[in-house]
Parts: structure tokens; sequence; C-alpha cells
């Protein structure tokens, strides 16, 4: 059985020997709204996605591609950036509190065990990327 993907059409707009550069359109629920010329709340941006290829001779620069990744990394992924680095806060911070009752120095505990997270994450980030790879497919038209 199929895993769902996730998935966008983006715009090639790099290619090197191994990886083609494509470029997607990232935008938040406000962009699609009917009232977005109106309101400045709506954002929208433009962001280039590293993908790694074995063909990369087979596209081309300005090509449309979909790019796709597999749904449930996307939850992993949400866990790894948001939800994890939120626990270390909050344990950081009740776990100094209860031991000392020090208001600023359980603060300073939350933020520096975050801090460690995000290195601890950044120093696995090698194997991170592998983890949580794309892949490119052409668009038929």
């Amino acid at each position: 059985m199929n895993e769902p993907l996730i998935c966008h059409q983006g715009i090639v707009k790099k290619i090197t020997d191994s990886t083609l550069f494509v470029e997607i359109e990232r935008s938040s629920a406000c962009a699609a709204c009917h009232a977005k010329n109106i309101c400045i709340s709506s954002e929208k941006k433009d962001e280039i996605i590293p993908v790694s290829v074995s063909n990369p001779n087979e596209f081309t620069i300005g090509e449309l591609v979909q790019v796709n990744m597999k749904k449930s990394l996307s939850t992993k992924a949400v866990m790894i950036a948001y939800l994890f680095p939120f626990i270390a806060l909050v344990a950081g911070l009740f776990i100094t509190y209860y031991f000392t009752k020090n208001e600023l120095l359980s603060i300073g505990v939350a933020f520096a065990a975050t801090a460690l997270y995000f290195l601890f994450i950044k120093k696995i980030d090698k194997k991170l990327t592998k983890q949580f790879s794309f892949f490119v497919s052409k668009i038929e038209i």
C-alpha cells in the first residue's frame, strides 16, 4: 500500500551534479483567502528546496515539477521542531522551580535546556536531512 504524500508544485531554478533546487510557494491560510488583497496579514513566500536526484540531466531549468514528501514525515518534523523544544522548555522550568523555588534561575535553565536541544538537533542535522528527504517528479501537461 502506498503511503500518502504531501505534494507541492515548483519550478526548477538550479541544477547541480546530483541536486535540483526547486522554488515552491509556501503560503499561510490567509494567502488563500479571497480578502487577502485588502488585509495586511496575508503571508506568502517563495522558498527554494534542494532535492537530491539520481538523474539531474532529465530536468531543465524553468521546468514545472512536483516535490513530494511522505506525509508521515510531516508529523515527525512538527514534533522535532515544535513539540520537543516545548517539552524541554517546560520541563526545565518546572523541574528547576520545584527544586530551587527560584523563578529567575528556572527561566534561565528552561532557556538553556531549549538551546541545548537545538544544538543537539544541529549536531544531528545531516542524519535528519537524509531522513527527511524530498523526491521530485515531472508534471505531465
